[in-house]
């Protein structure tokens, strides 16, 4: 790659990163204007055009990234609970919670976006989601604490309480970050982690499966 390609990859990834920024901010993609992100940037609005057809498709672009990022974090949990079964719910947990607040943009487009911001977006984000959940139905199939639900339903259900229950708190972990100052979040994750190992707990023992170590 070329200086001058690799200079214009980087530029490209600073639109994208200031517009999460921005959407994390702001609350929705629909309150960021060209303006604001092409100062955020340090670039004329003009630039902006070199890199992307219009704001639909930055839209689109900063579906990708977030999807990505949510489903690697997802994908984790999973191969943790196969590879190191060792690894207790409290490790878990610390994980979790540890990479939503490492990329707390990115986690808020995924969850806001899909009920927030142009059609499109949600659209898209909302598609992320349903193929999201499909590979955690796949995959919860081949954990041994779920072998007891052999009906394909209840393995369903699953999947979608938990991944619904993923997003509820990651939103809550969102919420701490941007309301209180950093000693009363130590406080309030603190709490939170708790009561979410709590409801995992409720949820396992209601499914009548293994429950977490």
């Amino acid at each position: 790659m070329s200086v001058r390609d690799e200079k214009k990859q980087q530029t490209h990834q600073a639109f994208i990163n200031a517009a999460l920024k921005l959407c994390y901010e702001k609350g929705s993609f629909s309150c960021v204007s060209l303006r604001e992100l092409s100062q955020t940037v340090d670039r004329v609005p003009t630039a902006f055009y070199r890199h992307f057809d219009d704001m639909q498709q930055l839209g689109l672009e900063l579906v990708d990234q977030a999807s990505h990022d949510v489903r690697h974090v997802i994908h984790h949990l999973g191969k943790m609970m196969i590879q190191q079964p060792a690894a207790n719910i409290q490790q878990r947990a610390d994980f979790f919670f540890t990479s939503v607040i490492a990329s707390k943009e990115t986690w808020h487009f995924f969850i806001s976006g899909r009920s927030n911001g142009p059609f499109e977006i949600r659209h898209a984000l909302q598609r992320e989601y349903d193929f999201l959940l499909q590979d955690i139905v796949s995959r919860l199939a081949d954990l041994p604490d779920f072998y007891a639900l052999k009906d394909p339903k209840k393995i369903e259900l699953a999947a979608e309480l938990f991944l619904q229950l993923l997003l509820s708190f990651a939103t809550e972990c969102l919420n701490i970050q941007l309301l209180y100052s950093e000693e009363i979040q130590q406080q309030k994750q603190k709490a939170l982690e708790d009561f979410s190992l709590a409801k995992i707990q409720f949820l396992y023992e209601s499914m009548n499966i293994k429950k977490p170590a």
